[in-house]
Order: C-alpha cells, then sequence, then structure tokens
C-alpha cells in the first residue's frame, strides 16, 4: 500500500514538474525569438545585451536548482490542500520570469534612459516568493531543513538595500546614470551568483562515496556453498551450473541464496 501510495506522488510530481519545464521552455524561447537582433548583434544594444545574458544566466541557474529541490522534496500533490500549495508558488515564479525575460526589450534605448526599477524588482520578487516556497516545503515535509530560511531572507534584504540605494541615487542625481545602471545590472547579477555559490558551495570537499563488491567478487562464496550441498545430499552441483542468485536446486529442495544466507549465519554464530 504504501508503495503505491509513494508510486502515485511520483508520478504526479513528474507531470506537475513536466508542466513547469514546458512553461519554462517556452519563455526562454519567446525572449530569445523577440531578442534575435540581440543575438546576431550584441554591439547594437551593449546594455540590453548584457541584461539577456545576465537574464538568461539567472533564469537557467533557477532552473538547475529547481530541479535539485524537486529530486529530494517532490511535490506532494495527491489532492488540493493548504499543504499543496508547492506547485502554485513554483508557478507564480515562472509567471515572474516571463516578466523578467521581456523587460529585456524595453533596454534596446539608449542607457540615459533606461530606469531599472523592474528589473531590480524583479529580484526582490523571486526571493520573497523563494522565501513564501521554502517555508511551505517546510510545512509539507515537517522539516526544518527543507529550505534555507535565514539564508534566503538575507539575500531578500540584500536585494531590498540595492533598489532602495538605486531610487535614492536616482532621486538626488548622486551618480552618472549610465555607471548607475551598469553597476546596478552587475550588482544583481552578483548577489545572484553569491547566492547560487552559498546554496550550493561547489568549492567545498567532495565526498566520494566507493561501493565494493565483494560477493562473488571478492570473494567466492558459491563453490563452497555447493561442496557442503554435494557431501551432504550426494549432488555433483558446479559453480558453472549456477547462473541465477536464486536458482533453484532441485535435489536440495533449496537455492544458492538461502544456502549462503544459512552458512554466513552459522560462521556467524560459531564464531561468537
Amino acid at each position: 500500500m504504501l508503495k503505491e501510495i509513494e508510486t502515485k506522488t511520483k508520478w504526479i510530481s513528474d507531470r506537475l514538474i513536466q508542466y513547469v519545464d514546458i512553461v519554462f521552455g517556452v519563455v526562454v524561447g519567446q525572449s530569445l525569438i523577440r531578442n534575435k537582433d540581440l543575438l546576431s548583434n550584441p554591439l547594437s544594444f551593449p546594455f540590453a545585451s548584457l541584461a539577456l545574458f545576465i537574464v538568461l544566466s539567472t533564469v537557467t541557474l533557477s532552473w538547475m536548482g529547481y530541479h535539485k529541490s524537486m529530486y529530494k522534496y517532490p511535490y506532494k500533490a495527491e489532492r488540493i490542500s493548504k499543504k499543496r500549495l508547492r506547485p502554485f508558488t513554483d508557478f507564480i515564479i515562472v509567471i515572474t520570469y516571463t516578466y523578467f525575460l521581456f523587460t529585456v526589450e524595453s533596454y534596446k534605448i539608449d542607457v540615459v534612459n533606461i530606469d531599472l526599477f523592474s528589473f531590480v524588482i524583479c529580484y526582490v520578487l523571486f526571493f520573497g516568493l523563494y522565501l513564501l516556497d521554502g517555508f511551505i516545503r517546510i510545512w509539507e515535509y515537517h522539516d526544518v531543513n527543507a529550505s534555507k530560511i535565514s539564508q534566503l531572507r538575507n539575500f531578500f534584504i540584500s536585494y531590498l538595500v540595492l533598489l532602495g540605494l538605486y531610487i535614492a541615487f536616482q532621486k538626488y542625481n548622486l551618480l552618472n546614470v549610465v555607471y548607475l545602471n551598469y553597476g546596478v545590472m552587475l550588482a544583481c547579477a552578483g548577489i545572484y551568483l553569491n547566492y547560487r555559490l552559498a546554496r550550493e558551495p561547489y568549492h567545498s570537499e567532495t565526498i566520494f562515496t566507493i561501493v565494493v563488491d565483494v560477493d562473488g567478487v571478492l570473494a567466492d562464496q558459491v563453490t563452497p556453498v555447493l561442496e557442503n550441498i554435494n557431501e551432504k545430499f550426494g549432488s555433483n552441483y558446479k559453480k558453472s551450473d549456477i547462473v541465477l542468485w536464486d536458482q533453484p536446486l532441485p535435489i536440495a529442495n533449496t537455492n544458492i541464496k538461502i544456502e549462503v544466507t544459512a552458512q554466513s549465519e552459522g560462521e556467524t554464530k560459531s564464531g561468537r
């Protein structure tokens, strides 16, 4: 019964993930089509080209992070309830990405006329939604480690501070508009990259898991077991006769798996 529930949950989760993936793919594809002029001639609007690169990098890294979180914490969406809201919050995040990707077109003008308020506010929305999604995941799995809330909060505050600084610098003309726009855009990208590195520190020590197949590789347990069976039942089994781990042995009315287990337990008991 438990296996059946797990299979059903995984099936539903996979379908929802596919739905989000399709929307992701369509949105990214449309953004590339709408900005094919930047792809063919990036220097025509250098600022817009930089924006497109940063936006696509942000969305791609987010998509990768989304799938990694889904691997460990898939949707529990057998029915709609208070604890089944995560697919909806993730879809809202995708909608926000859609708006984010389509902001690039508005930057195909002189840099001095560009307002990056909507660009920065997108990052604020991302991390606000990440926080909401994290709280729902913790609630759903009853596991405080299901989301790094404090980390998300700190980056959310960072973008709020950046937004406040941008508004202040604009209002009081504290910096040349060109330098301000380039600086704020690169700051947005830098903060987000720092978030991804903090969330998944690729520079940390790598832990390797080594798996060793002992039975039949480092040790031949079949031959001595067959010798015992042959001696006990007067049979003449050879190792080459055994092709399956649970292959029945008609004379002994048993199989290799049972005999190996029985002999191993016998040796363990005798050795105590």
